[in-house]
């Protein structure tokens, strides 16, 4: 497997957990005592999507070289 094709699956696992913690979120809203939860869900869904933007960049250099 080349290495663009394991950055993009890497990418895909990642879009897959960003959206999944994203459903979580929302279901936790309508539970008011698991605010700390929460903000450690939205913390890891913003290092998933910090991640995401990383790999995609170094994807499109690969691809342009």
């Amino acid at each position: 497997m080349s290495k663009v094709d394991t950055l993009k699956r890497r990418i895909e696992t990642l879009e897959k957990k960003h959206k999944e913690l994203d459903v979580t979120i929302q279901s936790c809203y309508t539970n008011v005592n698991i605010d700390e939860e929460v903000r450690k869900m939205k913390t890891l869904k913003l290092w998933y999507k910090d991640e995401m933007h990383l790999l995609n960049q170094q994807l499109i250099q690969m691809v342009l070289k």
